[in-house]
């Protein structure tokens, strides 16, 4: 029985604590949906560091390893390396590691070109999928890693992915990448995997997506260009798939470390199921700036992005 006080009824304070309990565990442990992080090729996993926690807040958040360069079952299979290997270990570890599907999945830049085909193959699986600054989109991509490897120019290299080159190009991440190219293994297996994605298209693959698809696109990526990703979500809206874009102003390669905390809420926003707009069949296409979403006319925007290359 409750505890009379004045005109307000008290809970006793077990009482109160069980119910408070069992409004904690409701909420921390109730059924999430697994996200799937696939990175991309010079990053490795380590790249979703400022991602993983804020997601895994809405989520349960996977980021398996699948660019294991140096490992022996990779080198073996060197010459036979392709984009569908790594899908095939995808399909590995999602039907080993992962809860029931389906599943989101979330790709960088190369990572994209596994997801999309993974999607593509087995679109049963597949609930929502995120692609930032996909690769593969057909046209040609400044891939200075290469070249960064060959010269061993690694500051170089890594400035050619981040607008913001004085808070990201760090000595830190330099060093980093500096063992790992320094490990001849690695760095065999990494130019194999370059090689193989720069010529490889997805864009029959998107063509073909049954879920929603979100791009995040960082506006100056010097590595793949934004007209790509204009053209191919133009393709995407004329076929009349479920497409949404994110272009981010001032951001590079990698806008999930750039603008983490803005990348984070939108991916969030979009794999739980909600729209950017009130008006979704008319307002799909967005300018994320100073925090603020502004829509844009793709056409022009491609038109634009298409005059400033010449």
């Amino acid at each position: 029985m409750p505890i009379l006080q004045g005109q307000r009824n008290i809970l006793p304070i077990d009482v109160f604590l069980q119910k408070a309990l069992g409004k904690l565990i409701k909420v921390n442990f109730r059924k999430k949906s697994p996200v799937v992080l696939v990175n991309g090729l010079a990053e490795q996993y380590e790249s979703w560091f400022f991602n993983m926690t804020p997601l895994g807040e809405h989520f349960v958040v996977h980021c398996p390893n699948l660019f294991l360069y140096d490992s022996d079952a990779y080198l073996k299979e060197l010459q036979q390396v392709s984009v569908d290997w790594v899908v095939n270990r995808l399909k590995q570890y999602l039907d080993s590691f992962a809860q029931t599907p389906p599943y989101h999945l979330v790709g960088s830049s190369a990572g994209c070109q596994a997801i999309v085909t993974y999607a593509s193959k087995y679109p049963e699986t597949i609930s929502r999928l995120v692609l930032v600054c996909p690769s593969g989109l057909g046209g040609d991509e400044n891939l200075p890693v290469i070249e960064g490897v060959s010269k061993r120019d690694l500051s170089s290299m890594i400035s050619a992915i981040f607008y913001d080159k004085k808070n990201f190009v760090i000595d830190e991440i330099v060093q980093v990448l500096k063992e790992r190219f320094e490990n001849k293994k690695w760095r065999l297996g990494f130019v194999r995997m370059a090689q193989v994605t720069k010529k490889n298209s997805i864009v029959k693959d998107l063509l073909q997506l049954k879920c929603p698809v979100l791009f995040i696109c960082g506006e100056e990526d010097s590595i793949i260009p934004i007209w790509q990703a204009y053209q191919a979500a133009r393709q995407m809206r004329d076929h009349h798939l479920d497409l949404q874009m994110i272009v981010i102003p001032k951001c590079g390669h990698a806008p999930q470390i750039e603008y983490s905390q803005i990348v984070n809420k939108d991916i969030a926003h979009f794999l739980n199921g909600r729209k950017f707009s009130k008006n979704p069949e008319e307002e799909r296409f967005w300018r994320r700036e100073n925090g603020i979403l502004a829509p844009f006319d793709l056409d022009k925007a491609l038109e634009r992005a298409l005059l400033s290359r010449k």
